[in-house]
């Protein structure tokens, strides 16, 4: 059984209500190029209530996100080839801004949040899954050494889409192509995501790894951008 399959295993029984309750979700493996980022290649996983939190409609509740099944159903997928990732070292965590949208048409942003211990056991852990609002606001606000391009094509599309314009000096990995960007500096008025898709460099990635399971525990709103 592969591991989407899997997944969608456990999703099946989440839904249908025999997932034990103490069982944790496994999505997978690190992608390579989140190690080349910084993560340990460790199991990704994540808690029922957290996936709970991603479906539950809204009711005055900010961590609500009202998420159809069909898009938690291609959260592996949306691992494996997003758009760009924000390092965000304080949290210790990386936002994964994938193409892939929400009901309200906002990217899909993914909280990783790295080496969590859940059950003696070390993984990266899914904190949070939800349609990001004023994306270009939150792009804007980060440092952009911490901004880091891996699909060339979907970022000049986001850029052209939400008018980015950040300041930059920016390592562009291009996981589905196998290229790399080479660190440049540019004026501060031009658009970061379009100017990284020039000048590449082919870089070789390696296959996925990874080793080890299990979550950590999630600070509700804290951790959500």
């Amino acid at each position: 059984m592969s591991e989407k399959q899997n997944y969608l295993r456990q999703i099946e029984k989440f839904y249908n209500g025999s997932l034990k309750s103490n069982q944790v979700i496994k999505i997978g493996n690190t992608p390579e190029y989140l190690i080349r980022l910084g993560a340990k290649p460790l199991s990704i996983v994540m808690k029922q209530s957290t996936l709970a939190k991603c479906i539950r409609k809204p009711k005055g509740s900010k961590s609500a996100h009202d998420l159809d099944r069909t898009i938690i159903e291609t959260l592996p997928d949306q691992l494996l080839s997003p758009i760009l990732v924000v390092n965000e070292a304080e949290r210790k965590s990386f936002a994964i801004i994938t193409d892939y949208k929400d009901k309200n048409g906002n990217n899909m942003l993914i909280a990783l949040k790295l080496e969590s211990n859940v059950q003696n056991m070390t993984v990266n852990e899914i904190a949070s899954f939800y349609g990001r609002n004023n994306l270009e606001v939150y792009l804007n606000k980060h440092r952009k050494t911490n901004i880091h391009i891996i699909d060339n094509k979907k970022a000049k599309t986001l850029a052209s889409l939400l008018r980015l314009q950040l300041p930059t000096t920016l390592q562009e990995f291009d996981y589905k192509n196998n290229i790399s960007l080479q660190n440049e500096s540019v004026n501060s008025k031009f658009s970061v995501l379009e100017k990284l898709c020039e000048n590449r460099q082919k870089v070789d990635f390696s296959k996925n790894s990874s080793k080890t399971y299990d979550k950590h525990q999630q600070k509700d709103q804290r951790n959500e951008r």
